[in-house]
């Protein structure tokens, strides 16, 4: 696999990962509203998750080299 084979499949599977966090949190608002019980996560982990993402787009732009230091 190469670098660029690499990050297309990363860069895919990050947004499956969110698109499956924005199906599950709009699930979860629904259980909530018809059931009244809060099911699930707590929307800090969902932000904390967010945080991490957005490091790993810094990371993305490092010359090869310095990611293997990270």
């Amino acid at each position: 696999m190469t670098e660029t084979e690499a990050r297309k499949a990363f860069n895919a599977a990050r947004g499956e990962l969110q698109a499956a966090l924005a199906t599950y949190q709009t699930a979860r608002a629904q259980l909530h509203r018809i059931t009244g019980q809060a099911v699930g996560t707590d929307p800090a982990l969902s932000l904390l998750f967010s945080s991490a993402c957005a490091g790993l787009q810094a990371v993305d732009a490092l010359p090869p080299q310095a990611q293997a230091d990270c």
